[in-house]
């Protein structure tokens, strides 16, 4: 595997896959309280040196209590189908509420995992909004005939016991992938998506794409 900082090559590569998103309380009992997330959207922009800024919204209803907040997961060592190992360096930005006021956290290394605690105010019987915006180094990887963004969306761990039926029922998510592109030539995309789920690629320069 050859990476380098150069411009994307002629083609690349979009992998995004949908699993499951990791919530929590800090509470164990879950008879009266039932957490449910209404919609996840992503917009990942990936840079030419290869690293990407991710902002997620992710709209959550609580219900009953008591609620403090929630965890989310991000995996930052990934093997590819490929059988390709790598990891990721992730830097937390900001995590604010719908009102742009911001959250506070907690950030912690967990197996192949960067763990956020993040406590939600007055989370008791409500519908919230949480934005979290992070940075990952080296992201995209670089081949000799093409690039590769190879993303898990939404993470892949449950804490809490999931209904069959979470799936079925699935919320509303989107995830949105803009590229830098090269002007001189067109820029020839694939892209992938596990399970099925509503996405839109975005290229820097629409004149310059071809979709494979």
């Amino acid at each position: 595997m050859r990476f380098s900082k150069s411009k994307l090559p002629l083609r690349s590569l979009i992998v995004l896959l949908l699993s499951l998103f990791f919530f929590t309380s800090s509470s164990s009992s879950f008879i009266t309280k039932e957490l449910r997330i209404e919609s996840f959207a992503a917009e990942i922009i990936v840079s030419p040196n290869g690293s990407v800024e991710v902002t997620e919204n992710i709209r959550v209803h609580f219900s009953g209590g008591p609620w403090r907040g929630l965890y989310r997961t991000v995996p930052v060592e990934y093997v590819t189908p490929q059988g390709i190992n790598y990891a990721l360096f992730l830097r937390v930005k900001s995590i604010t509420d719908a009102s742009g006021n911001s959250l506070k956290f907690e950030s912690s290394r967990v197996r192949h995992y960067r763990k956020l605690k993040i406590y939600v105010p007055n989370a008791d019987n409500s519908t919230q909004t949480i934005s979290i915006e992070y940075t990952v180094s080296d992201a995209l990887r670089f081949f000799e005939d093409h690039d590769e963004l190879y993303w898990n969306v939404t993470g892949d761990e449950w804490d809490v016991p999931t209904p069959a039926s979470f799936f079925r029922k699935t919320p509303r998510i989107f995830a949105q992938t803009s590229l830098p592109v090269p002007t001189s030539r067109p820029l020839t995309t694939r892209t992938w998506k596990s399970p099925p789920m509503a996405s839109n690629f975005v290229p820097a320069n629409r004149s310059a794409i071809t979709k494979a």
